[in-house]
């Protein structure tokens, strides 16, 4: 039996879909909130059995190194259990997600102030030609 691991770059598109798939149901959330709206307010993946699973697909050091850096650059140590799989995979979903909406100029520039609605279409134009 063959298994193939997903590449990070698969990850990204699952992470790229879910924010297409979702935005929608933020329009009248402020753009400075959005990323936290999608990605600290639930999980993305939910279930320790669930994220092992995904967590099984991709390059688990890989995984782990992102976190430990992203989270050494931002709030100066690792915080996330990195024990837990639920936790683990959602605080890389949630980096992943920061991610693939700053390549959206749309995003990167929006006035913080307002609502995701003012910016979505083209936001979301932007996403899908990447």
């Amino acid at each position: 039996m063959s298994y193939k691991k997903n590449s990070e770059k698969e990850f990204e598109e699952e992470i790229r879909t879910y924010i297409l798939d979702t935005i929608d149901e933020y329009e009248d959330t402020l753009c400075d909130n959005l990323h936290h709206e999608l990605f600290n307010t639930n999980y993305w993946i939910i279930g320790t059995y669930a994220c092992k699973e995904e967590l099984a697909k991709i390059d688990v050091f890989s995984v782990l190194d992102a976190v430990r850096t992203y989270e050494k650059e931002h709030f100066g140590e690792t915080t996330t259990d990195i024990g837990d799989p639920e936790k683990l995979l959602n605080m890389y979903a949630y980096i992943i997600g920061e991610q693939v909406l700053n390549e959206s100029d749309t995003f990167s520039n929006a006035d913080w102030d307002e609502p995701v609605k003012d910016y979505i279409d083209d936001i979301k134009k932007e996403l899908r030609s990447e």
